[in-house]
Formats: C-alpha cells, structure tokens, sequence
C-alpha cells in the first residue's frame, strides 16, 4: 500500500524515475542461503564496531551526494507475466540496501540484501531471519550493488582506466577495481568493465570477479533526468553470467534519501536504541513512495468533517482517472497542523503500481526512514502526541510533514525523517 510504513522488522539529483532484485544485487544474486527457514538458530551477538574491522567507515559523499534512492519495475525472463517493484537505497561509500517485492504483494513477501560496510546479509521477512554472506556468496553481491551504483553515479565513485581489450585489436574499454573491507584493511573483490556509447555514455558495464568471470552486467537501453544536468539510466536489461535475465524500467530516482544506519542492517541484526530519545509506543519504520494530490482544508476542520470531505472528493478524483486506468486508495489520509494535530491537508493517494510520469497536480514522497505510533482513533492525535513524536527524532535528522492514516479499528500517526541540514 502506498505509504504504508515496512516496519523495521524484517544517487544523483532530485526527484525523477528504479525494483526487480534491486540492483543486479538481488536480482542476480545467489539463492537464499540454508538456515533462513522458519526455526533456524538465532543469530550471533553483533560485534563492536570498534572490533569489527567489517564496520562501515563514516558518511563520505561522492560528487556533493550522500546517497540516492532507486525504485523500479522488473519483469523478469522466466516469469514476464509477474512484475516485481524493487527499491534500492545507497547511503555513501558503504551502506546499500536493496528490496524486492511483488507489485501489490505484501510484506511479508519482500526479499532484501543489506550492506553495512563489509557485511552483506539476505533476509526473507517472511522467515523473520537473516543469513549473513561469506566467500563467493558476498563477493557477488557486493559486485551486484556496486555495479548499480557505477551505473546511477557515472562517472563518479571509481577511479576509471582505459585499457584495450585483450585479442580484439582496436576495442578500448574503462576498467575500475572493486573494493571491500577486509582483516587488514580493503581488499580488491574485482573489476568492474564499462563500454561506451556514441555520447561517451556507459552503453553496458559488467561486473568481473577476481578471477576475471563475469558475473554481472547490464546494458542502458534509455537514459533520463537524475536532476539538474545529471542523467542516470531509465531503461535497463540484465545480464547473469553472460544471460539476459530481466528488463527494468526506473519509476523514481532521488537524491534526498537519508536514512540511519539501522536502516542498513536486517531487522533481527540492528541494535536497539537507534533513537535518541525512545518512547514507548513509536517505533523505526521503512516508509514506501507516497503519489498523492493534496487539498487544503479549513482551520479548525472536525475529524467527523475531515472524513467526510475525503470521501467526497476521493469520488470526484476516482471519477476523473477513471479512464487513465489509475486506482485511489481508500484508506483516509491526512497532513497534520504540527501546533495542533489537527487535520491540515486531504491527501488522495494512488495504488501501486505507480505510474512513470504523474496526472497534473499530483506529488512524489519518497520513501525512507520515519517515526509511527499506533493509535486508537484520530480522537487520540492532537498536539502533546505530535510533539512527543518529534521529541523521538534522533540526532542529526528532523521531522518532515507529519500525517495519519485512517483504518476501521487503527490509527497510524507516521513522521518522515530526513537529514538535518543546518546553516
């Protein structure tokens, strides 16, 4: 559902159009290790980070960017009649996350593959465990991801060689090593490969391990906008040891994804305490993309009013894309009055899967870190819970634009997070 918090459980320009196994990472990525069935064995206790010498270094941006959020529509070469979203977030140089999900399929159905620093880890909500990743395993996602963001970062993030390929006289190609932590410091996994185009675009770039084998690679059909004078790739096919496996369409492309470090690690994984000031009934929640039209509504609007003028004009906008093939949610939603809790703003949201370029009026949220809290009903939002819901944002974020969902017999109160960008 769109905006519907995934609960914690379980990059350049703004705003443009990414999912299928996120990054040839999942989609190419080896099968779920044993172990992550129903049952298996709890996971070791984490180890200090200052003994950990696989913990990610500190926040580094890459061409002015700390990251960037990806999401797209897959089909996939051995089931093209089931489209799969997938989500890729990448928080520079070494925390990534990549999920995949069926379109319109719950929760419990996504599959991930989180990096933190030099850990990777696959985790299958509906098992509710993670397998950590070791040898061949990890150095194959770990190419996956960084071909990803080779591809969305052209050419920023690798020190690029030209070099002639060896038996086919007159072809040049740009070669990059891939590097991981490691006891010891980081150590080359392999070689990323890129060819380019007629405009000095990447026309395919491939993903080598040590011993020099393919394992990735995948070919820019289209490029677009990524923000300013930025293009990233918009039309991608992929490629698994040399074998077309996929063709992805990119639906949202964003630079303004920050997220914690929490956020990189699998649920059953990240330790506890991550907000600076916890409170009893607000938890960490991943939030999807949220399309949505917004109308404005008077001060002082009753809940009782509220209510009722969303669902008439819910019935005017149903009305109106009816013939587009677009589907409203009907689940109410509303932007808050901080000061007050009280409704602010209608929000009409749209049904995944969301379309590529959005009907007039309408908006973009991307998706990302936030606060909720579940309540009774909208009776309980008013002012002291809004304000204990910021008191909650941990250090060096704030609070977006805060918002209530409305079901039968539940209330979710939901505060986006963000980077704080002071000065």
């Amino acid at each position: 559902m769109v905006g519907e918090p995934r609960a914690d459980r379980r990059a350049p320009g703004s705003g443009c159009r990414l999912g299928g196994l996120v990054a040839t990472a999942l989609l190419l990525a080896p099968p779920l290790p044993p172990g992550q069935e129903e049952g298996a064995e709890s996971p070791p206790a984490a180890v200090p980070a200052e003994e950990d010498p696989l913990a990610p270094g500190p926040p580094a941006p890459i061409a002015h960017l700390g990251g960037f959020l990806a999401t797209s529509r897959l089909v996939r070469e051995a089931e093209p009649d089931r489209p799969v979203e997938r989500r890729a977030v990448y928080a520079f140089p070494d925390r990534a996350r990549a999920t995949i999900q069926p379109l319109g399929g719950p929760a419990a159905s996504r599959e991930e593959t989180f990096r933190f620093g030099g850990h990777v880890w696959r985790y299958a909500a509906r098992a509710g465990r993670a397998v950590e990743l070791a040898g061949a395993e990890r150095t194959e996602a770990l190419l996956g991801l960084e071909l990803f963001r080779a591809a969305f970062l052209w050419p920023e993030g690798f020190v690029w060689e030209e070099v002639e390929v060896a038996g086919e006289e007159g072809r040049r190609e740009l070669r990059a090593a891939v590097r991981a932590a490691a006891a010891g410091g980081p150590q080359p996994i392999g070689t990323l490969a890129a060819s380019l185009d007629a405009e000095g675009r990447p026309g395919r770039i491939s993903a080598r391990d040590g011993e020099g084998t393919e394992r990735h690679a995948l070919v820019v059909i289209g490029w677009q906008s990524g923000g300013g004078s930025r293009l990233v790739p918009g039309e991608l096919e992929l490629f698994q040891n040399g074998v077309r496996v996929g063709r992805e369409t990119v639906t949202l492309f964003s630079t303004r994804a920050i997220h914690m470090d929490r956020f990189f690690q699998p649920p059953d994984r990240a330790p506890e305490g991550d907000l600076s000031r916890p409170q009893i009934g607000i938890r960490t929640v991943e939030l999807t993309p949220m399309v949505f039209l917004a109308h404005p509504l008077a001060a002082g609007t009753s809940w009782e009013e509220a209510l009722a003028r969303f669902q008439a004009l819910r019935a005017t906008a149903a009305e109106e894309l009816k013939s587009s093939g677009l589907v409203l949610e009907e689940t109410p939603t509303f932007a808050l009055e901080e000061r007050t809790g009280s409704p602010a703003r209608v929000l009409l949201t749209l049904a995944a899967p969301h379309p590529a370029t959005l009907p007039a009026g309408w908006s973009v949220r991307v998706g990302g870190p936030g606060l909720l809290e579940a309540l009774a009903g909208p009776a309980e939002v008013n002012a002291a819970r809004l304000a204990r819901l910021f008191a909650a944002v941990p250090e060096g974020m704030r609070g977006g634009e805060a918002y209530v969902r409305i079901w039968p017999k539940r209330v979710q109160l939901t505060l986006p997070l963000e980077a704080r960008r002071d000065g």
